[in-house]
Protein backbone atom coordinates (compact mmCIF):
# COMPACT_ATOMS: atom_id res chain seq x y z
CA UNK A 1 0.00 0.00 0.00
CA UNK A 2 1.50 3.78 -1.16
CA UNK A 3 1.52 6.48 1.31
CA UNK A 4 1.05 9.79 0.17
CA UNK A 5 2.30 13.08 1.63
CA UNK A 6 1.01 15.94 0.66
CA UNK A 7 2.45 19.63 1.53
CA UNK A 8 1.05 23.23 1.59
CA UNK A 9 2.90 24.80 -1.56
CA UNK A 10 4.37 27.19 1.15
CA UNK A 11 7.03 24.00 2.09
CA UNK A 12 7.69 22.72 -1.31
CA UNK A 13 10.72 23.59 -2.57
CA UNK A 14 11.37 26.00 -5.81
CA UNK A 15 12.32 22.33 -7.63
CA UNK A 16 9.72 20.86 -6.53
CA UNK A 17 7.10 23.70 -7.33
CA UNK A 18 8.72 23.80 -10.61
CA UNK A 19 8.17 19.99 -10.76
CA UNK A 20 4.77 20.41 -9.88
CA UNK A 21 4.07 23.07 -12.40
CA UNK A 22 5.63 21.48 -16.13
CA UNK A 23 3.41 18.38 -14.80
CA UNK A 24 0.30 20.47 -14.92
CA UNK A 25 0.94 22.10 -17.67
CA UNK A 26 1.82 18.91 -19.59
CA UNK A 27 -1.39 17.56 -18.40
CA UNK A 28 -3.44 21.24 -19.74
CA UNK A 29 -1.36 20.69 -22.94
CA UNK A 30 -0.42 24.22 -21.94
CA UNK A 31 2.09 23.83 -25.57
CA UNK A 32 -1.41 23.23 -27.95
CA UNK A 33 -2.93 26.33 -26.94
CA UNK A 34 -4.32 28.49 -29.22
CA UNK A 35 -4.00 31.97 -29.01
CA UNK A 36 -6.72 33.81 -26.79
CA UNK A 37 -8.74 32.28 -23.48
CA UNK A 38 -8.78 28.68 -22.66
CA UNK A 39 -10.27 26.85 -19.88
CA UNK A 40 -8.41 23.68 -18.35
CA UNK A 41 -10.93 22.45 -15.99
CA UNK A 42 -9.98 19.74 -13.07
CA UNK A 43 -12.84 18.94 -10.79
CA UNK A 44 -13.82 21.68 -8.59
CA UNK A 45 -10.76 24.07 -9.78
CA UNK A 46 -9.03 24.35 -12.95
CA UNK A 47 -6.81 27.11 -14.49
CA UNK A 48 -7.67 29.89 -17.59
CA UNK A 49 -4.84 30.53 -20.06
CA UNK A 50 -4.45 33.43 -22.42
CA UNK A 51 -2.25 33.00 -25.32
CA UNK A 52 -0.36 35.61 -27.34
CA UNK A 53 1.77 34.38 -29.75
CA UNK A 54 4.82 32.15 -27.66
CA UNK A 55 3.54 33.80 -24.15
CA UNK A 56 0.82 31.83 -21.70
CA UNK A 57 -0.70 33.63 -19.07
CA UNK A 58 -2.66 31.33 -16.12
CA UNK A 59 -4.41 32.47 -14.17
CA UNK A 60 -6.11 29.66 -11.17
CA UNK A 61 -10.09 29.72 -10.22
CA UNK A 62 -12.36 27.79 -8.21
CA UNK A 63 -16.08 26.75 -8.64
CA UNK A 64 -17.84 29.11 -6.80
CA UNK A 65 -19.82 27.78 -3.75
CA UNK A 66 -22.15 31.68 -3.92
CA UNK A 67 -25.26 31.51 -6.76
CA UNK A 68 -24.37 34.79 -7.62
CA UNK A 69 -21.32 33.50 -9.20
CA UNK A 70 -19.96 30.50 -10.91
CA UNK A 71 -15.90 30.35 -10.85
CA UNK A 72 -13.97 32.57 -8.27
CA UNK A 73 -10.57 33.68 -10.49
CA UNK A 74 -7.76 34.63 -8.30
CA UNK A 75 -5.87 37.65 -10.15
CA UNK A 76 -3.03 37.09 -7.65
CA UNK A 77 -2.29 33.61 -9.10
CA UNK A 78 -1.71 35.53 -12.59
CA UNK A 79 1.76 34.51 -13.85
CA UNK A 80 3.25 34.12 -17.28
CA UNK A 81 4.68 30.64 -17.92
CA UNK A 82 6.40 28.91 -20.63
CA UNK A 83 10.01 31.06 -21.30
CA UNK A 84 10.09 32.43 -17.46
CA UNK A 85 7.75 32.56 -14.78
CA UNK A 86 6.98 36.00 -13.88
CA UNK A 87 3.90 37.75 -12.16
CA UNK A 88 1.65 39.41 -14.12
CA UNK A 89 1.79 43.45 -14.05
CA UNK A 90 -0.73 45.75 -13.09
CA UNK A 91 -0.67 47.66 -16.18
CA UNK A 92 -0.88 43.94 -17.84
CA UNK A 93 -4.05 43.29 -15.54
CA UNK A 94 -5.71 46.50 -16.42
CA UNK A 95 -5.38 45.52 -20.15
CA UNK A 96 -6.32 42.66 -19.97
CA UNK A 97 -9.27 42.39 -17.78
CA UNK A 98 -11.57 44.07 -19.80
CA UNK A 99 -11.36 41.11 -22.51
CA UNK A 100 -11.47 38.38 -20.21
CA UNK A 101 -14.87 39.79 -18.69
CA UNK A 102 -15.96 39.82 -22.35
CA UNK A 103 -14.57 36.60 -23.08
CA UNK A 104 -16.04 35.14 -20.01
CA UNK A 105 -19.68 36.82 -20.88
CA UNK A 106 -19.30 35.09 -24.11
CA UNK A 107 -19.35 31.85 -22.50
CA UNK A 108 -22.12 32.76 -20.04
CA UNK A 109 -19.58 32.49 -17.13
CA UNK A 110 -20.20 34.40 -13.77
CA UNK A 111 -16.87 35.46 -12.45
CA UNK A 112 -15.55 36.78 -8.98
CA UNK A 113 -12.58 38.67 -9.13
CA UNK A 114 -10.06 38.39 -6.09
Amino acid sequence: MATYVFLPPEELTPAQKSAMNRKRWQANRVAELRDGFTWRKSGRDGCLYLKRSDHVLEIYYEISGDTEFDILLYWSSATWILQKEEPMTTQQRDEIAPKLEKWLKENNTRAHWE
